[in-house]
């Protein structure tokens, strides 16, 4: 036989599955094809899908049959692409990326990797994890809204005095005298008595923060949910010193006690949100006070968040409805049935209760939640606004047409509501 022909002949079906390839006929049978070679589909290279009229003819190995398919992409198989192991991972790595940035304190470049991984087609137990994630990540973000971060310094050193009472204050020493000396820290300048002081010390910065660092891991081991405001502070103090890394080793300490400790403290966060705003409010400070309303508008899920649009809605009405609650003061009460009613004259009346008045307003401005003793001045507060109320009522029935006298009775009867709401809310 001519030795052309011979070598055709052994080509012969290396060249049919070109033909096939090249123009998608089926010119020989995958059975034949098998039976030639003896081995199966699956060893043979992979190549790309070819077009017969509107059918795509398609070449990929189904893995669970492991054998090749042919003809359009049944349901199973378009399920199973999405759910590959290789989309498995993409998946497990975004999230991966997520919980490292979460731990790291990088907020918002965890959000971004979550939002990232949620555009994808994904499982449920996956997207699942990342919704609790991103929630989580939320209400962290929550419980330092109203937080600035602290300048950084320049100074080469960092003085800390460490005073008998165990208390600490951190800053620069700038005048020092026989009985005392000043330093200023982060709210400002103040003089402390050195009879009160037991050590001062100095510190690199970066000696600081160490020292910042291991104080508050020491101050996380000993927090727990029955010391929310102490819990509420050591949020706020790790985004002010810019170590949000610490925020995540908080939680996780909390979450030991309770699954829904982030939860507990944003409600807490929001109540004690809401109590600021109506401080100002009452005070007359307008701006703080709308400053804060924008904050509490971002918890809208909260009890204080209602509240505030509760407040909106009925504070004159419950302010006037209080105010005829509120019984004459004793000795007015006691002079009724005395010879020597008159000693009550218009002018003793607003004596009194002007004297009532100021005493509240003094305890009011020291109020303020979170202030030392805020409780106390504020239930003192209300004591004494409920005595001014009292005695300028009287007054007013004394002298009805009294513009001044209507004035500052209004006033006091404002302030006398907001003590109970605070009261209220503790």
């Amino acid at each position: 036989m001519p030795k052309p022909i011979f070598f055709l002949l052994l080509a012969a079906p290396f060249i049919g599955i070109v033909a096939f390839e090249s123009t998608g006929k089926n010119l020989f049978s995958y059975a034949k094809i098998e039976e030639w070679f003896g081995q199966d589909l699956n060893n043979l290279p992979k190549t790309p899908s070819s077009q017969t009229g509107n059918e795509k003819v398609d070449f990929k190995v189904n893995p669970k049959y492991n054998k090749a398919t042919q003809g359009p992409r049944s349901e199973e198989k378009k399920l199973y692409e999405k759910t590959s192991e290789k989309g498995l991972t993409s998946t497990k790595k975004i999230y991966e990326k997520a919980i490292e940035e979460y731990r790291k304190g990088n907020f918002i470049a965890a959000q971004k990797w979550i939002s990232s991984a949620l555009q994808k087609q994904t499982l449920s137990e996956e997207k699942q994890k990342l919704q609790i994630l991103k929630e989580k990540i939320q209400l962290c973000l929550l419980l330092i809204a109203d937080v600035s971060k602290k300048k950084k310094t320049d100074a080469k050193k960092i003085d800390q005095i460490l005073m008998k009472n165990g208390k600490k204050y951190s800053g620069k020493i700038v005048t020092q005298t026989t009985n005392s000396l000043r330093i200023k820290i982060s709210y400002g300048t103040i003089t402390i008595p050195k009879s009160k002081i037991r050590k001062i010390l100095q510190f690199s910065p970066q000696e600081y923060s160490q020292q910042l660092q291991d104080d508050f891991r020491a101050s996380i081991a000993k927090t727990d949910l029955k010391g929310k405001r102490t819990t509420m502070k050591l949020f706020e103090k790790f985004a002010e010193n810019n170590m949000l890394f610490l925020i995540p080793e908080l939680v996780q300490h909390l979450e030991r006690e309770s699954s829904s400790a982030l939860e507990t403290m944003v409600e807490y966060k929001a109540k004690h949100l809401y109590q600021c705003y109506l401080w100002s409010k009452t005070m007359g400070k307008k701006q703080r006070a709308r400053e804060y309303q924008s904050i509490i508008d971002q918890f809208s899920q909260t009890k204080a968040f209602q509240e505030l649009k509760r407040d909106e809605e009925s504070s004159q009405e419950e302010t006037e409805q209080l105010a005829r609650l509120i019984p004459d003061p004793p000795d007015v009460e006691e002079s009724k049935s005395s010879e020597n009613s008159s000693n009550f004259s218009l002018d003793s009346l607003m004596k009194k209760g002007n004297e009532n008045y100021d005493r509240g307003y003094a305890h009011l401005k020291k109020s303020f939640p979170g202030m030392p003793d805020a409780d106390e001045e504020l239930a003192l507060a209300k004591k004494e606004f409920k005595k001014a109320c009292s005695y300028y009522r009287k007054a007013a029935q004394l002298s009805p047409n009294n513009e001044k006298l209507k004035s500052r009775l209004q006033e006091a009867m404002e302030f006398y509501h907001h003590c109970l709401k605070q009261t209220r809310l503790k």
